[in-house]
């Protein structure tokens, strides 16, 4: 009863965590404009060379043409293929993939998971039954890629000099938590044929607010990472597998234009209206003047030489 207690604890703690994070994301204020190109969404004529509707006579007057399936695909190359590590970071590269594939092994591992207790609650086994080979597939193929890829990030962060400066405690203990997760259900996978089978009465006894099957050893231990796994997830920089929505779409794609009649004529009007602390001689921010106090004020106070 206790490990189920602790489940609930750490999927409550998941759930809020994650949508009170979204839900400050969302209500930030306005960013500042990257309008570097190319950018996906703009038509593939102009895409494929950091073309722009700016090249446009009189674009002001014209609707925008944009392609999803630019954005969509761009998403997908960075998702699957982590396309910029690819190109930033090769030598990280194979690990970085690995590491995230395992990830997504898990989330896919889970969905099964989830509904073959469903099946097996509702005494559909054939679904039960169709599920079970491609679920033990899953889950060897992510605790295998999982184990691999944190196992080698942690390696290239302890022994590279060029890593090594930027890579924080935190970092350490984060992929030594999700490498003992990988780690253990290897383990557990390894020394009991069952542990997929007790994995899916796990989740139906959580559906159904049933005491979980007796778990050991290796399993147990799995679980309980898997659990403070959950729990931490939201406040770490892991957020970032939803948070790209934002950072793409919101800031580094948007080149939409500035019209009065559009939600950015709001957005701006509010982000005006933000009192500034900046104490930049130039900028007199006190925390309680706002952006458009200070941009109405005359000339710059130029600051003393030393």
């Amino acid at each position: 009863m206790a490990l189920l207690i602790i489940l609930y604890g750490a999927l409550a703690v998941f759930v809020a965590g994650n949508l009170v994070r979204i839900l400050r994301i969302a209500t930030m204020p306005a960013h500042l404009r990257w309008e570097l190109y190319p950018v996906p969404h703009e038509p593939p004529t102009k895409a494929r060379y950091g073309g722009s509707y700016f090249e446009e006579t009189d674009w002001w007057t014209k609707s925008m043409e944009t392609s999803r399936s630019g954005e969509v695909r761009a998403v997908l190359q960075e998702v699957f293929f982590l396309k910029g590590v690819w190109r930033q970071n090769r030598q990280l590269w194979l690990w970085s993939w690995l590491f995230h594939a395992g990830l997504y092994f898990l989330i896919l591992e889970t969905v099964m998971v989830l509904a073959s207790a469903c099946a097996e609650h509702a005494n559909v086994a054939g679904i039960c039954r169709a599920l079970q080979p491609p679920l033990a597939l899953v889950s060897w193929l992510g605790v295998l890629s999982g184990t691999a890829g944190s196992l080698g990030l942690l390696i290239r962060r302890t022994t590279s000099p060029k890593l090594r400066p930027f890579t924080s405690l935190w970092a350490y203990l984060n992929l030594s938590v999700i490498l003992l997760m990988f780690g253990t259900g290897l383990l557990s996978l390894l020394v009991d044929p069952t542990t997929v089978n007790k994995m899916i009465l796990l989740v139906g006894g959580l559906l159904a607010f049933n005491a979980p099957p007796s778990l050991q050893g290796t399993m147990a231990v799995h679980v309980l990472l898997l659990a403070l796994f959950l729990a931490y997830f939201p406040f770490t920089h892991m957020t970032h597998m939803y948070m790209k929505y934002f950072t793409y779409h919101a800031v580094q794609w948007d080149d939409a234009p500035y019209r009065s009649d559009t939600g950015i004529h709001a957005s701006i009007a509010r982000s005006l209206s933000q009192p500034v602390s900046w104490a930049a001689p130039h900028i007199r921010g006190d925390g309680r003047k706002t952006w458009i106090e200070i941009a109405a004020e005359e000339g710059p106070v130029r600051a003393k030489r030393i």
